[in-house]
């Protein structure tokens, strides 16, 4: 292992081990600063497909820039060494954490589970799906932030599977179903890793163990999870039903995007209603006391007995037949007694239900509906209304919300900002927060959306864009001629990232670049990579062909290749040949050295 790469980074120790590469401390001597150097294995050096995704970690890391995500800065390949430059966080990663720590604090685990999925909906937007979200590849930093790194096995969402030639990436125990299956994956894979890491901070144990990753990835597809509280008690339900809603099997069950699974844990956090459920149930808040109750629980509620007075009504109806129908309604009356229907509307069930019995009278709940004022688990509507006078044990009915009605995004990427609004003004939707990003795209042309079109959502939600901004270009500066590690800062401090090519170059010295794409004082969008050709010397290489150059560029060519140059003129009497190389010696192909002497025929019509 070389103590120095890139004639920049060198290396002061190891700090992590991994499948594919290693990580080291290390110090980036032209900047001052620590960085972190990933290495690929030199095993792996030879093998295209691994040296690939390597590279494409880079590339596609590269292009996040957000405070939760670890930070690339360079990479390239010296040697057998393929490398990577990132951010460096001093800290420990939430697998050591949680290794010494066990169970963390609720408050502590929602919190990160929150800075995870703001890295999340972030990488989600630019089309990127993790698909490593695991305890190893969260960091904690000294001061308390959340970092996200790793973005090895990221794909863009499109067409991305979780097979490559028959090995599954990505750890087991962290797999999503569609994952082991090998299915296509998008944002809610992440979600289901997340919930996977949410569960082992609340309990201290992973929801699927198993002796093989095979048996392991089985029973995602094929088990459900204990719910929380099966391993700690005082997991309050509503974030236990955030956990579960993460974690079921089909991605249209969980949540539709990163986002709204941080705006649930956001209002966990602050004792209001979240939208998960457990078993079709909506948790909600009562007396700053989060609660969740079943369906089962009130249809049981529903057909209880009706208590002693209706039994003795029935009693009495049984004794007093020969009475008379008039007679046995005034009893029932004078026995019995009426009561005024309280106002159930706008409670929780379980409450209403409460208010009910209190009152002398059955509850019946009936199903859920959608309502637009009401919120989701909350009483809309009950039969009959409140106020009136009804007898004892009769029964009063009502319906619960099931929230805001269900609408499935449009599709507005494309679209004008103004006709992207009115489509979503269409469906039921608003345009939530806007975020602009430099393109190829005219600019205020919607070029990404959250949710995507085609998910499901709540009438009234917002749906966030990204809008072009237009193309942001930056001047590439010139750096041949400079050395390798002057060409690189070059680049790097007019915003361009650095790709390095080695060949050898006949007249250029080692380490020396001899060319560069795109070319000096063209144009390219700012952040895009600039590959520099660096020479590794030549004593001897084969004589070019300089025949049809002016006389003033074929000096420079073989004067820059360390030859020296003498020139002959050669009468011609084609004025389209004067001033130009006609002829050579040595020929074209020849063998020559460093140092030697060529002439150069240059056409001339006196």
């Amino acid at each position: 292992m070389p103590q120095l790469l890139a004639r920049r980074y060198e290396i002061i120790r190891r700090v992590g081990v991994g499948g594919m590469a290693d990580v080291y401390l290390a110090e980036d001597t032209q900047l001052g600063r620590e960085v972190a150097l990933k290495i690929l294995h030199p095993q792996y050096a030879g093998d295209d497909s691994f040296v690939e995704r390597f590279r494409r970690e880079a590339l596609s890391a590269a292009k996040l820039q957000h405070p939760n995500i670890v930070q690339i800065y360079d990479s390239g390949r010296e040697g057998d060494f393929n490398f990577i430059v990132m951010e460096y966080v001093e800290g420990e990663s939430l697998k050591d954490h949680l290794a010494q720590e066990g169970p963390l604090e609720i408050g502590e685990a929602c919190r990160i589970a929150r800075e995870v999925l703001t890295a999340l909906a972030y990488a989600h937007r630019t089309g990127l799906v993790h698909r490593d979200i695991k305890p190893g590849n969260i960091l904690l930093s000294k001061d308390g932030k959340v970092q996200v790194t790793d973005f090895g096995i990221a794909r863009a969402e499109a067409g991305s599977t979780m097979t490559q030639t028959g090995t599954i990436l990505g750890t087991a125990y962290y797999l999503s179903p569609e994952q082991a299956q090998g299915l296509p994956l998008d944002g809610r894979s992440d979600i289901y890793s997340l919930g996977v890491v949410l569960y082992e901070m609340l309990t201290g144990r992973r929801p699927f163990e198993g002796d093989s990753p095979v048996s392991i990835a089985y029973k995602h597809v094929r088990e459900m999870p204990k719910p929380p509280t099966a391993y700690r008690e005082d997991v309050p339900r509503p974030l236990e039903a955030i956990v579960l809603t993460a974690l079921t099997k089909k991605p249209e069950d969980r949540y539709s995007s990163a986002a709204l699974m941080r705006r649930d844990l956001e209002a966990f956090g602050q004792g209001r209603e979240v939208t998960a459920t457990i078993k079709g149930v909506p948790a909600v808040a009562e007396d700053s006391t989060q609660v969740i109750r079943s369906v089962g629980l009130l249809e049981r509620q529903a057909t209880r007995r009706p208590g002693w007075l209706v039994a003795l009504a029935l009693a009495l109806l049984i004794g007093g037949l020969a009475v008379g129908t008039w007679s046995l309604v005034n009893l029932f009356s004078t026995v019995v007694g009426n009561v005024s229907i309280p106002k159930i509307t706008s409670r929780q069930p379980e409450v209403a239900n409460r208010i009910l019995l209190a009152a002398g009278l059955q509850p019946s709940f009936q199903t859920q509906e959608f309502s637009d004022s009401v919120p989701e688990g909350l009483v809309t509507r009950q039969d009959p209304p409140p106020g009136r006078s009804i007898a004892k044990g009769s029964q009063v009915k009502y319906w619960v919300s099931n929230g805001r009605q269900i609408v499935t995004v449009p599709s507005i990427v494309g679209l004008s900002l103004d006709d992207a609004a009115n489509r979503l003004s269409q469906a039921g939707l608003t345009v939530g927060n806007r975020t602009g990003q430099f393109s190829d795209q005219t600019p205020g042309t919607v070029l990404q959306q959250n949710p995507d079109a085609g998910r499901q959502a709540r009438k009234g939600d917002n749906v966030d864009v990204t809008v072009s901004q237009g193309q942001q270009k930056a001047v590439v500066p010139d750096v041949v001629g400079q050395d390798e590690a002057d060409a690189a800062a070059t680049l790097a401090n007019a915003g361009f990232r650095v790709n390095r090519i080695r060949e050898a170059h006949p007249g250029v010295n080692k380490g020396v670049v001899f060319d560069q794409d795109p070319k000096a004082n063209s144009q390219a969008p700012s952040g895009s990579v600039v590959d520099i050709f660096i020479s590794q010397g030549s004593e001897q290489f084969s004589m070019p062909n300089e025949i049809g150059k002016t006389s003033a560029d074929a000096t420079a060519d073989l004067e820059s290749m360390g030859l020296n140059v003498t020139q002959e003129p050669q009468f011609t009497f084609d004025n389209s040949q004067v001033g130009k190389v006609v002829d050579q010696t040595p020929e074209p192909g020849n063998t020559v050295s460093r140092g030697d002497t060529v002439t150069i025929f240059v056409g001339s019509n006196s």
